[in-house]
């Protein structure tokens, strides 16, 4: 799909729907088959297409499936925590901390040449 950076797959399995989204390079059957396989079966898919401008549109031609447009867009918010986030201020946002984390001394060193502190 023409403007289209990223696909998409929905999928069914034991928790409910997942959305898995990745780049467009891969073909939408080929991320189904791994996905399946390496859930032991555990995961079918049901939709797909692919992600312009945060909204899931089109189809998969190679899985025969097409997208369920504001079902699978909700699926993202959700993935993303966008809902969440919408109506919050922005200094109620969480930030990913590296404080306390367990890194190694090259990694903090790196972190800090881009200005984030792990101290």
């Amino acid at each position: 799909m023409i403007g289209a950076k990223m696909k998409y797959v929905t999928f069914d399995g034991h928790n409910g729907e997942q959305i898995i989204i990745f780049p467009k390079i891969i073909q939408h059957s080929v991320m189904a088959e791994d996905v399946a396989r390496s859930s032991f079966g555990g995961m079918r898919p049901i939709s797909a297409g692919f992600v312009v401008g945060g909204q899931c549109v089109g189809e998969s031609e190679s899985l025969r499936m097409k997208s369920r447009l504001d079902v699978d867009t909700a699926l993202i918010e959700r993935l993303l925590d966008i809902e969440e986030c919408r109506n919050k201020p922005i200094d109620d946002i969480p930030i990913l901390s590296v404080k306390n984390m367990k890194i190694s001394k090259n990694k903090a060193k790196a972190l800090r040449k881009k200005g984030i502190s792990t101290r």
